[in-house]
């Protein structure tokens, strides 16, 4: 199998439709509550002037529908992504669960002070098993060699059980309520209970203070973002580049893969120094 370069952009977007946030088809997102960006927006609209809307609970009327726009509005951003399929020839098979696209940075494993899954973001990779046998993977060429890829070989089969087991992991970390798979046995069970232990709380919203409005009223900046699953990825096929392993671990998250507008970046790190706005609260979801 070999891949042309324009030929798996529709796979692709795809792959990106299927992978919204846990919360993404939720008509309660966490966005609208108490700490969540959209209810501190709505409460600075001069529409809503004097509402209490802490007296209200806000839904998405169709929660569907916003994946799917910001799909259209952003797919182009995986376009860079290559492709990569694994076949599982090991006895052990993969499970999926209810949110089964993973959205995972081998490269920025161990910064856990704000998000590195973007789709923008240097290092990304998106893991989706499609099948017992059957897993698809969409990476950063810059970043990581897989297998054969270099060659336009865009298959590897596992034969390492312990390959599957890492992969597995990324479902059970990541799923929302359910793991699946075809047929239970020991190994699994044993899996699922080792790691449901490690879960956590992923979501997390930053308040700060931030500058003065015109008027010099008080304004605040308030962050949502979540952190890496708490798994050391290790797939004997997906190897960190040299080069990409000599910048410092510091500074992989300001790297990204296309300038976006004023002030997006491709290999321009950021300037916003550490402290300037001052943290006044940091809640977990």
């Amino acid at each position: 199998l070999t891949q042309e370069a324009d030929d798996l952009f529709l796979g692709k977007t795809l792959l990106h439709v299927q992978s919204p946030c846990r919360w993404g088809l939720d008509s309660r997102s966490p966005c609208y509550s108490n700490t969540g960006g959209r209810r501190q927006l709505l409460k600075e609209s001069p529409e809503l002037d004097g509402a209490d809307l802490d007296q209200f609970e806000i839904r998405d009327a169709y929660p569907i529908a916003i994946p799917l726009k910001v799909a259209a509005e952003v797919s182009w951003i995986v376009s860079d992504l290559r492709m990569h399929l694994f076949f599982n020839n090991t006895p052990r098979e993969f499970i999926t669960s209810d949110d089964p696209v993973i959205a995972h940075n081998q490269y920025c494993e161990g910064i856990t002070h704000l998000g590195v899954t973007g789709l923008n973001n240097r290092g990304l990779q998106l893991f989706w098993p499609i099948s017992p046998k059957h897993l698809v993977m969409l990476f950063d060429a810059v970043v990581y060699k897989v297998d054969r890829a270099d060659q336009q070989i865009c298959t590897t089969t596992l034969s390492d059980e312990r390959d599957v087991v890492q992969l597995n992991s990324l479902q059970i970390l990541n799923a929302h309520e359910n793991v699946y798979f075809k047929e239970a046995t020991p190994k699994i069970e044993q899996h699922c209970a080792i790691l449901g232990r490690e879960r956590r709380k992923r979501y997390v919203f930053v308040e700060a203070e931030g500058p003065p409005e015109a008027s010099g009223a008080p304004s605040r900046i308030v962050h949502q973002f979540e952190r890496l699953l708490p798994h050391r990825l290790n797939v004997g096929a997906i190897r960190i580049r040299k080069d990409a392993l000599r910048v410092p671990l510091a500074e992989r998250a300001d790297y990204f893969r296309h300038e976006i507008g004023l002030h997006g970046a491709t290999e321009v790190p950021r300037n916003a120094p550490a402290g300037r706005y001052q943290i006044k609260k940091i809640t977990e979801k």
